[in-house]
């Protein structure tokens, strides 16, 4: 162990985070950061903002984006190094609500990682399922080179993700594989539970449902809320409490997540309810921003909506959305639910608005 109190902290907040404690891991490196503070050392504080890694859909993402913008401007040149993994940890802790630019490639493979999940979070728009395999790639070769299984699992999962909304399942099982190694390399829980949502997605393409809850049930946080909801609405098991937690956890999300919980009224005949939302969400469907990983799916969530409550002025708007995807799957993160065809969301708006050759 380090005698160097601040190191070991460091050390204790990445063990931390893979173990699924984000706040604990937020509070070791925050204590870091006052150390470099007091101490005048803009190095350890650019060590704290760094230390923690992939913080997609984590509660302490704002914070750690926060201590990177604090410590590039005291780092700036003095350490190249260091500056180019603050400019990477920027670039992946900013929001997909907010513009930014693909770093370029760091000198070193550990800030290399961090370039890829920025530039993997840059193309999360729909139409940059191309650019998200290249980078894929990319993660892949770095893998091949460094040894390095937590780059080959990104690599993998990063190409699920992609091939899942292309409907290339034969590539897809290649890449599961593939993550199942690394994941078993890694012997992280937090890589564990990714490996469980990722196989509960396909579950779900196989409409195995009891396998899916199976692998599920022991999965914490968002994105296991996230699969068990899907499967509630699918089975009508346990919709009550599943709606209860949905509408605890929206508080302080984006707007366009009450569409999420306008689907589970419905499920619950709640049909008043769930009008009200969409009443609210209903004349802003053209303003979620494209680079959000959850657009497809929430698009395709506001579908279902107009033709369970028979919007046919919103059903023509979002058919418009989503036509040219016709040919991709619903699904965003690896992580998440499987939703089927978009062909079948515009199949039944289509239905909706009397164009029944169309459907």
């Amino acid at each position: 162990m380090s005698a160097d109190p601040a190191v070991a902290l460091l050390g204790q907040a990445r063990v931390l985070l893979a173990d699924r404690r984000p706040h604990e891991a937020w509070a070791a490196c925050a204590a870091v950061a006052e150390i470099a503070r007091r101490r005048g050392d803009a190095l350890l504080l650019a060590d704290a903002a760094t230390a923690l890694r992939d913080l997609r859909f984590s509660p302490i993402v704002e914070q750690v984006h926060s201590l990177c913008l604090e410590a590039l401007a005291l780092v700036a040149d003095r350490d190249p190094v260091r500056a180019e993994r603050l400019r990477a940890q920027r670039d992946a802790t900013r929001s997909p609500w907010r513009e930014a630019p693909i770093p370029a490639a760091a000198p070193d493979p550990e800030s290399r990682l961090l370039a890829l999940q920025a530039a993997h979070r840059r193309h999360q728009d729909v139409s940059g399922i191309d650019a998200r395999l290249g980078v894929a790639a990319e993660a892949l070769a770095l893998a091949e080179a460094s040894g390095s299984a937590e780059c080959a699992a990104y690599g993998h999962l990063w190409r699920i993700e992609a091939l899942g909304q292309q409907g290339r399942r034969i590539e897809l099982d290649g890449d599961l594989a593939g993550l199942r190694h690394a994941v078993a390399q890694l012997a992280q829980p937090v890589w564990e539970e990714r490996l469980a949502l990722v196989r509960a997605s396909l579950f779900l393409v196989e409409g195995r449902f009891d396998d899916c809850a199976r692998q599920t049930a022991a999965v914490r946080g968002f994105l296991g809320l996230v699969m068990r909801s899907h499967l509630a609405v699918l089975s009508g098991e346990g919709l009550e409490g599943i709606e209860r937690e949905v509408r605890a956890v929206l508080d302080g999300a984006p707007f366009f997540a009450r569409g999420w919980h306008a689907l589970l009224l419905l499920a619950l005949d709640r049909h008043d309810e769930a009008a009200a939302i969409w009443r609210a969400i209903s004349p802003h469907v053209r303003d979620m921003p494209r680079e959000a990983p959850e657009w497809l799916v929430a698009t395709a969530g506001h579908a279902e909506l107009c033709v369970k409550l028979a919007d046919t002025a919103t059903a023509a708007v979002v058919h418009s959305e989503l036509l040219p995807w016709a040919s991709l799957q619903i699904i965003g993160a690896a992580e998440t639910p499987y939703g089927g065809p978009v062909a079948l969301a515009l199949g039944r708006l289509d239905l909706l608005l009397g164009r029944t050759e169309a459907a």
